[in-house]
């Protein structure tokens, strides 16, 4: 090479290397910056379903969480309502029940009255088969008897 020029051998290897090395450093940025926003796209995949995935379970939780206690409220104040629809028709039935008792009881009084009556005029009307009757029994047989055997010896005298 000449020594005139501008340039000698170890400045162009110099500026060579010095190129080289920006090229290698260009390329390796390049490269990390792919990586890096390959990477971060993935991160920001995972972070988006684990939010996604969180924000369904706290959606499902908070679901049951408020049906749970909307459950429990309505139960209380229906509960509330129930003792008060108790309570009241209790106290609008009560005299009713309380007439219907006393109903029962005046029915079985005059069902006892009744039972006590009937066994007095069946005990009055019964048919006894004691001293007076036998007699009486014994008159009425003796004379049908007589009556017949003297209807029996007409008829045969007649003929």
């Amino acid at each position: 090479m000449d020594s005139d020029s501008k340039y000698s051998l170890s400045d162009v290897q110099k500026l060579e290397r010095e190129t080289l090395k920006e090229l290698c450093l260009d390329t390796l940025k390049s490269s990390l910056v792919h990586s890096f926003k390959k990477l971060h796209q993935e991160q920001l995949e995972i972070f988006e379903d684990k939010l996604s995935d969180l924000k369904e379970a706290l959606e499902d939780e908070l679901r049951i969480t408020v049906s749970k206690h909307i459950k429990d409220r309505l139960k209380e104040n229906f509960q509330d309502i129930l003792d008060d629809c108790q309570t009241r028709t209790w106290l609008l039935v009560a005299p009713l029940v309380k007439r219907s008792e006393d109903d029962v009881k005046r029915l079985e009084n005059a069902v006892a009255q009744t039972e006590s009556l009937c066994e007095r005029i069946q005990n009055k009307y019964r048919l006894r088969w004691g001293w007076p009757f036998l007699p009486l029994l014994l008159t009425a047989s003796l004379a049908s008897a007589m009556t017949g055997l003297m209807v029996f010896m007409w008829l045969v005298k007649r003929f």
